[in-house]
């Protein structure tokens, strides 16, 4: 039996997501919410360069839109851009400065630019936001030990793995 007469392919969910958000935004071009969403749905598709501009205009209609600056870094930093990515997490810090994600997320560029202690730092304050934030003690863990302090990096292992769903 030939595949092509089993009728048009099935789009998985991200794509029928996807497809919706277009719909939505060619209706209502403004849509915050939904440029937004576009934006995280070509981010778990991995399409970084097409989730730039959902953000970016997002951005451009509501400035104080600290999580749209969170998730422009993100796709910012998946493709290489660590220092734009890193303004990006900055701005979201300054809007929402109880925003564990975007320390973390802060945390995590400075430390793949050999800025460990810097890295340290933001994920320290992500857990003072969010004490049970697994991938910041995970973060903090391999920051301690591209430290050289073994010591704190196992206990904060163990708290990863204490925090960590079963």
């Amino acid at each position: 039996m030939d595949d092509k007469s089993a009728g048009p392919r099935k789009l998985n969910p991200a794509e029928e997501a996807l497809a919706t958000y277009e719909e939505l935004l060619r209706v209502k071009p403004n849509d915050v919410e939904a440029l937004y969403n576009k934006g995280l749905t070509l981010i778990k598709l991995k399409r970084y360069e097409e989730a730039l501009p959902c953000f970016s205009e997002a951005i451009k209609i509501k400035p104080d839109y600290a999580e749209a600056w969170d998730k422009k870094g993100i796709a910012l930093y998946n493709v290489k851009q660590d220092q734009d990515a890193l303004s990006c997490f900055e701005e979201a810090i300054k809007i929402k400065p109880d925003y564990a994600e975007a320390w973390d997320n802060k945390g995590v560029v400075l430390g793949n630019s050999e800025r460990d202690e810097e890295g340290l730092r933001c994920f320290e304050e992500a857990l003072k936001i969010n004490p049970d934030f697994v991938q910041a003690w995970f973060h903090k863990a391999n920051a301690l030990e591209n430290l050289n302090r073994d010591e704190e990096a196992a206990a904060a292992y163990r708290e990863t793995d204490k925090r960590s769903p079963s």
